[in-house]
């Protein structure tokens, strides 16, 4: 029982406390490998659109912007 809990509050923990839908959540599981840990917070900060927060990656600096910038590039190739 203690294994099952664990794995479910470290997913619980993904969504909390804003909920999202399952295409957010596949947006965000998207987004985790170039942004990390902000993935969430930027995706919320634009909000929750993929075409907003694109437009802010455009003109940012840091470090998971500029990857997520190189990967849509490669992904128009």
């Amino acid at each position: 029982m203690n294994a099952s809990s664990s794995s479910m509050s470290s997913s619980s923990s993904f969504t909390s406390p804003v909920s999202f839908t399952p295409r957010e959540v596949g947006i965000l599981e998207a987004l985790r490998p170039f942004l990390g840990a902000d993935a969430e917070v930027l995706y919320g900060a634009h909000g929750r659109s993929l075409h907003r927060l694109v437009c802010h990656a455009r003109d940012a600096s840091t470090v998971g912007c500029l990857q997520l910038m190189s990967g849509l590039r490669l992904a128009r190739v």
